[in-house]
Order: structure tokens, then sequence, then C-alpha cells
């Protein structure tokens, strides 16, 4: 699983890009902005244990990988969520938003900010996994 680092956009955090299930968390971005190597893996093993691969999808052989931006509350309340890159599957795309939407990821960890942190990652969907 590469674990390359998304590029920081002004004012949004980065989180090691890909998340698979299954797999061992990816290391955090070398240059993560407002986030801590603690929460990032934190974050990054969470998404891996709760992505459902929709078997519609899974049927239809469709894969591809989703970038979803999404705002979090130091609690770990996800507050919105949305598609920046579609994996061009809509099925996929759904199960991205659903895995976020309304979500508790885990909590900041203590030597995190205590505001709202917008982050993106990419969800990969391979048939493999």
């Amino acid at each position: 699983m590469p674990a390359g680092a998304v590029t920081p956009t002004p004012g949004l955090a980065s989180i090691p890009p890909s998340v698979k299930a299954l797999a061992s968390p990816p290391p955090p971005a070398a240059h993560a902005q407002n986030v801590s190597n603690t929460w990032a893996l934190a974050l990054s093993a969470w998404l891996s244990a709760h992505r459902v691969y929709p078997q519609d999808a899974r049927r239809r052989g469709e894969q591809g990988m989703v970038r979803v931006r999404f705002t979090v509350e130091p609690s770990g309340k996800v507050l919105d969520v949305s598609v920046v890159q579609s994996s061009g599957s809509a099925r996929l795309d759904a199960a991205a938003l659903a895995l976020l939407r309304n979500a508790a990821v885990p909590a900041f960890d203590t030597s995190m900010a205590r505001e709202p942190v917008t982050a993106t990652v990419a969800i990969r969907y391979r048939l493999e996994d």
C-alpha cells in the first residue's frame, strides 16, 4: 500500500492518503498541519476497520479511489463530508460518504488544538480487499 503524503492545502490537514481495509495503517504524512502523528494513525486504523465494500459494486467489478474532505471536532464527531475526487463509481463514492457522515472517529489527542480540523483522505476500494 503506498504511503505518500497529500500536499497540504492552506487551512487543511494532511492525512495519509491510502486507507485499505485489514491493512496496517500507513505512516502519517510528513508535512501534516494541525494533526498529530498519533491521531493520524488512529484515524487511518479507524477508517480501515469501518470501511465497507458495497456488495453491488463488488459484484459489478467496480473499484477505485475516492478522495473525501471532512471536518471533525476534537471529540471525534464528523461535522461534514464531501467527495473532492470521485472514484468513477457512484456506489463507491456513496460508501465513502456514508463511512464518515455523522461518524465518531477517534478524538484528538492532547497535543492537538481544541478546534475543528478539516482533512482530506483517499479511500481505496480494490477487489482484492
